[in-house]
């Protein structure tokens, strides 16, 4: 008997990305982020 998926998509890709990003900014020192849009970037190249 196949083992249920324990992760499946709770939430969206975008809340997922959005609130991984909100993270990253508490996370980060704010300079960090300034002009710096490079892991959504990602995201969506790696999602396109």
């Amino acid at each position: 008997m196949a083992q249920p998926h324990t992760f499946e998509l709770l939430v969206s890709w975008d809340e997922f990305h959005r609130t991984t990003r909100e993270l990253a900014r508490r996370l980060l020192p704010a300079e960090q982020w300034q002009g710096n849009d490079s892991a959504s970037g990602t995201a969506r190249h790696l999602m396109a």
